[in-house]
């Protein structure tokens, strides 16, 4: 049988030069070369795509990912990008997992959540999605952080003003009260210790039930 080479164009054959965990130069070639890009085959067109995407996510670069990851996505589905169905599922799931992480990041819980809710429809035991969704969950439940981490200041605040008035007065002139003194401090902080606890682990709750309540629903019997 004939060998038959793969043909690739001068620009493509100087992007496979780039070591693969080269992301700035990665990106410094999608960026410089953006124009000329349009020029290749689509295989390697979204070649050169999904490698920018990950440059972009893997240096922190998530509002440019954000601006681009829906174009990667649309070119993974293309029919002609050939890469094959079972590659084509894996790279859409990672697309969809590093949109709703970037919308973590970016402090949009709200996008996170929706997006995180979509990978769990495709994959329920996708455990990094939910947690994703869990700490997206926990960003938007400022009900209980409200109220908890205001106190928890408030009682660090006297406690350290309890230390102040304690060395400075009762050791030195009230030393009979210096128990009592000492016994209020501890109270003082074991309470702000007990509020932070409470309020963090209420939310952290809150957001497990949420989670486990949407798959419970939202999944076929089946897929839980």
């Amino acid at each position: 049988m004939d060998f038959q080479p793969t043909l690739h164009s001068r620009l493509f054959r100087d992007f496979l030069a780039l070591a693969p965990t080269d992301y700035h130069g990665v990106i410094r070639f999608y960026e410089e070369q953006e124009a000329a890009l349009y020029q290749m085959s689509a295989v390697e067109q979204t070649e050169v795509l999904l490698a920018y995407t990950q440059a972009l996510f893997e240096v922190g670069a998530y509002r440019p990912f954000l601006a681009i990851a829906d174009e990667a996505i649309v070119a993974v589905l293309d029919v002609d990008c050939h890469l094959g169905e079972r590659a084509q599922r894996a790279v859409f799931h990672q697309l969809l997992f590093r949109k709703a992480a970037a919308h973590l990041h970016g402090h949009q819980p709200g996008k996170t959540v929706h997006v995180a809710k979509e990978l769990l429809r495709l994959a329920p035991d996708d455990h990094l999605a939910m947690g994703l969704l869990r700490k997206a969950i926990r960003m938007q439940d400022h009900r209980i952080i409200r109220f908890s981490r205001p106190l928890v200041i408030a009682l660090l605040g006297v406690t350290a003003l309890t230390i102040v008035v304690e060395i400075l007065a009762i050791r030195s002139f009230y030393e009979a009260h210096t128990a009592q003194v000492e016994a209020l401090r501890n109270l003082l902080f074991a309470s702000a210790l007990l509020v932070w606890g409470g309020g963090e682990g209420l939310t952290a709750w809150r957001a497990y039930r949420a989670s486990k309540d949407y798959i419970r629903t939202k999944t076929p019997p089946s897929q839980q």
